[in-house]
């Protein structure tokens, strides 16, 4: 069993315009490997590496830099976004943003694409996704994605011992959609890895964060009794039975020593959190 859970997204010296706009998630190979390097020798099999959302660019790069230790880690799959027919609808959202200077019906006057990914993953609704196909056309993100290939085609022939995970089919805020909704969205992207041979016991919140991105009711949907572990991101909701916190590390952490420390102070945490909810049952 690991002691910490640590989570990346792209790796990638060239990252897809479609991911610019978000917080910094594409880490580049060199520094990639540094954090590899460090976590290995200095915690061994401790600490458990995942990867969100099927990045295609992370997914060729990491068994190189990790070797046999890829049999270590853990993808997340959107099954929507697999096989790039179409494109992830927050990076549609700051799309028409910055290229075509257009904004979704809100009370707040957006300040930077930056402030808009925040305020996308908060305000996710049948409206904003009803909004974005009113003024844009299904053709267009259709050409961007078989342009831009930023995610996996498939997994079926990714056969190096990687494990793989269910991050729901559309990556929604799972707190803004219905309770039969978020069950239809588990059992989709579930239904795309049996499907693709790679039958999984992990499921992961997207955005992750217990009470903005899911609540208690999600962890009582019969969607999710078959999986073992469920993650979450940060601490909050850990004391739940079955899950376990994730923690997203800085991209341009770009030193050995700031490695050390951030695993050593997620450590921390986590141990401390445990001890102060450990009198509680769930």
């Amino acid at each position: 069993m690991f002691d910490l859970c640590l989570l990346y997204h792209e790796i990638s010296d060239d990252p897809s315009i479609l991911l610019s706009g978000f917080g910094n998630i594409t880490i580049d190979p060199t520094t990639f490997a540094m954090h590899m390097k460090v976590i290995k020798e200095k915690y061994g099999d401790r600490i458990l590496i995942t990867f969100d959302d099927g990045y295609k660019s992370a997914s060729e790069l990491a068994p190189n830099i990790l070797g046999d230790d890829i049999k270590n880690t853990i993808w997340f799959i959107n099954s929507s976004l697999a096989g790039n027919k179409d494109v992830f609808w927050l990076s549609k959202l700051i799309w028409l943003y910055v290229d075509k200077k257009l904004k979704p019906p809100m009370r707040t006057n957006i300040i930077s694409a930056t402030y808009l990914d925040a305020w996308g993953k908060m305000h996710y609704s049948n409206g904003l996704m009803c909004w974005i196909d009113s003024v844009s056309m299904k053709e267009y993100w259709k050409g961007i994605a078989k342009r831009e290939q930023i995610y996996v085609n498939s997994i079926h022939d990714i056969n190096d011992g990687r494990l793989f995970g269910i991050h729901t089919a559309t990556h929604p805020n799972c707190n803004n959609i219905s309770y039969d909704t978020f069950g239809v969205e588990v059992a989709l992207c579930d239904k795309f890895v049996a499907v693709e041979n790679k039958a999984t016991q992990f499921f992961a919140f997207p955005f992750g964060e217990f009470g903005k991105h899911w609540g208690v009711s999600h962890l009582q949907h019969e969607a999710l009794s078959a999986y073992s572990i469920i993650f979450t991101v940060g601490l909050a909701g850990s004391e739940f039975n079955k899950v376990f916190p994730r923690f997203e590390v800085p991209t341009d952490i770009m030193t050995e020593s700031g490695v050390i420390s951030f695993v050593e102070d997620c450590l921390w945490k986590t141990h401390y959190y445990s001890q102060l909810t450990k009198e509680h049952s769930f």
